[in-house]
């Protein structure tokens, strides 16, 4: 329904997500953030955020080393 994007490594404020909330409540819609952003919410608010895991698989884990060793090869 709707997206709030913030910086990378945001530091979230109460203020942040209670704007997020009341947007939510209007839609009636859920709040939903990644782990990986959900550990930078102020603690007394995360229980009222969605926390989805994000994951990702390989078919082919060759085409995997190959993406990434000329990548690797210059680091």
């Amino acid at each position: 329904l709707a997206t709030r994007a913030f910086a990378e490594h945001h530091p979230y404020g109460a203020e942040d997500i209670r704007e997020i909330l009341m947007r939510c409540r209007a839609l009636e819609a859920v709040a939903a953030t990644t782990e990986k952003d959900a550990v930078r919410l102020p603690p007394e608010l995360r229980g009222s955020v969605k926390i989805l895991t994000v994951s990702i698989g390989w078919r082919d884990e060759g085409a995997l080393v190959d993406l990434l060793d000329p990548v690797l090869a210059h680091g």
